[in-house]
């Protein structure tokens, strides 16, 4: 894929040029009638091939054949290169320096040496709402929260955690430096299942779990706070994600593979040079609704260098909210 750039003095010149590896016409993948059975006797050496597993141990030891293809690193991009390789039936080795297959992320991320996750999965949150989950009391000042947390009611052990707010919003009423003892959650289920009609609720963060989850309490009657902590950078998807993905990924588009090449045909720096255009345009089509949050307070965040959405969802996976209708419950007040 070539893309041309027409010069001051009107001379057009390649900008971008992109390559592509769609097929190998010796080794075609088995799609549609070209698929296994996915019985023993359908796969290639019929049952004199062993069992699965006995193939696998075979396929691993290379005791059938050597190596057609050498795939250096075995991160995201070189696993995901050996499951496209195995598909039509090329043999590959996989090589990486670290002794583990998936050490690069863990000798990397601070929070995976020390064996803790940035997201909790459901089963990790779970597990940690059993243990800490009742607030033994909980105090306001201007410029903080803390609260006393202990593993069950009945407990004698206590913590005390203090959490800065740099902006406190709510889509009914403000709460009161008076706050009663309550419960800590990691909410993964719909508000509808808990008792909180007309129970004061605080979601801690301003991100897309954020804002969902403060919707979703304030739609089964709670009286609701949500606290932000650092700027948002705030799109619409009625709007502004329509125009992000307006000509490509859309019904009626191109057919997907064509959307994937002219995505991934964009050296990174351009993306994030689009994307500065983009965000502008984009916060120009939604006037309304920005202004409307930075008269209540809210603080906005553009993201770095103004990029937005693409290098806030690709280099932090969070700071934004798409919004589905939160954003103007918090300007309504």
């Amino acid at each position: 894929m070539l893309r041309l750039t027409q010069a001051e003095n009107g001379v057009w010149k390649a900008y971008t040029v992109y390559t592509s590896l769609q097929e190998l016409s010796s080794s075609r993948e088995p799609l549609g009638k070209r698929r296994a059975e996915g019985t023993t006797e359908s796969m290639p050496g019929d049952l004199a091939g062993g069992t699965r597993i006995e193939r696998r141990s075979r396929q691993k030891n290379f005791l059938d054949k050597e190596p057609a293809t050498l795939v250096i690193g075995a991160g995201q991009a070189g696993l995901n290169m050996g499951a496209r390789l195995q598909s039509p039936g090329i043999s590959y080795l996989i090589t990486d320096q670290n002794e583990r297959v998936g050490d690069n992320r863990r000798n990397r991320y601070w929070s995976n040496i020390h064996t803790w996750h940035t997201f909790l999965s459901r089963k990790t949150g779970h597990n940690l709402h059993r243990k800490t989950n009742w607030v033994i009391g909980l105090k306001h000042t201007p410029a903080s929260w803390s609260w006393m947390s202990g593993c069950r009611p009945q407990s004698s052990q206590r913590t005390t955690t203090k959490l800065q707010a740099s902006r406190r919003l709510s889509s009914r009423a403000a709460m009161g430096p008076n706050v009663q003892s309550g419960l800590v959650t990691f909410q993964h289920r719909d508000a509808s299942e808990s008792e909180i009609r007309g129970k004061k609720v605080v979601v801690v963060g301003s991100g897309n779990s954020g804002h969902d989850i403060a919707q979703n309490f304030y739609e089964n009657d709670a009286d609701v706070t949500l606290l932000q902590r650092s700027g948002t950078y705030v799109i619409t998807a009625e709007k502004g994600i329509f125009m992000m993905h307006s000509g490509l990924h859309e019904d009626g588009g191109p057919p997907t593979e064509q959307c994937d090449n002219v995505s991934e045909s964009l050296p990174w720096p351009v993306q994030l040079e689009l994307s500065v255009h983009m965000t502008k345009t984009i916060a120009d089509v939604e006037k309304e609704t920005l202004d409307g949050l930075r008269r209540v307070g809210f603080e906005l965040d553009f993201g770095q260098d103004g990029a937005g959405l693409t290098r806030a969802y690709f280099t932090r996976g969070g700071g934004y909210y798409i919004d589905v209708g939160c954003s103007q419950l918090i300007i309504d007040g």
